[in-house]
């Protein structure tokens, strides 16, 4: 038998189980009573149970995870700001700039506004000249 996906084999046991005990709980089919194919669907659905669980403790990890991670960035920026207000290392030192930060003497001052390109001038001209030749003719 070809192989199907877990979404629907479980669909198949738990159909099977319902209906079977429904309908027909003391036939037998396949020379197997519901009790016998209970049994061997239940390793399948106790793995389903053990995926599930794991499945739990994984996102209650990652919550544990998420909260412990904002006490340490906490943490972090308070070490950093020790650190910056260190009269021996401060905000030009070397373990300032080792964690990633840029040392004061290396920031540079406001924002520079360049001035256009030269180059952009002539072009500019020779477009108005052409207008010009184009509204005179």
């Amino acid at each position: 038998m070809k192989k199907v996906s877990p979404k629907v084999a479980l669909e198949r046991i738990t159909t099977l189980l319902r209906v079977w005990g429904t309908l027909r709980a003391n036939r037998s089919f396949y020379g197997m009573t519901l009790e016998e194919f209970a049994l061997r669907a239940k390793p399948s659905l106790d793995a389903r149970a053990e995926l599930d669980a794991i499945d739990e403790r994984r996102s209650a990890t990652a919550v544990r995870r998420d909260v412990s991670d904002v006490d340490a960035m906490d943490v972090i920026q308070r070490i950093v700001n020790a650190i910056k207000a260190d009269a021996d290392e401060g905000e030009d030192g070397e373990v300032y700039a080792a964690l990633g930060y840029v040392r004061k003497a290396h920031r540079t001052n406001g924002r520079r506004r360049l001035s256009p390109p030269a180059a952009a001038e002539p072009a500019a001209e020779k477009a108005k000249e052409g207008e010009s030749k184009k509204d005179a003719a």
